[in-house]
């Protein structure tokens, strides 16, 4: 059996060579995700105290009109469109929470990629 020489120094130079790819690689991958992060839309804000005030006027606007219904003055159209908003701000506190929710997930999954 023959004995071969093992030249090391070519196969730390081989190691050394395939991790400053490896670091290229990340740098690069990150050079990338921060450019789309830069030019990105961005994540809606948080409206939900947006929403809680609406809800107070209407809510103030509630308690004007029962002061005016206790004085005689009755319009019960009132009570049905202070439903329809109520019902239209809950509406808009989900959606923009879901935007959120749906911009946080998909960020993460192009991060992964990367």
């Amino acid at each position: 059996m023959m004995h071969v020489p093992i030249n090391h120094s070519h196969m730390i130079k081989k190691r050394i060579n395939t991790t400053k790819q490896a670091r290229k690689s990340r740098k690069d991958k990150e050079r990338i995700r921060l450019d789309a992060k830069r030019h990105s839309p961005g994540v809606p804000p948080n409206t939900c105290p947006y929403v809680d005030m609406a809800k107070t006027i209407m809510d103030d606007m509630a308690t004007a009109y029962e002061r005016l219904h206790e004085r005689g003055e009755y319009q019960p159209k009132f009570d049905d469109l202070k439903q329809m908003m109520d019902d239209q701000l809950e509406y808009i506190r989900r959606a923009n929470e879901c935007l959120r929710d749906n911009s946080a997930y998909w960020y993460e999954q192009y991060k992964q990629t990367l």
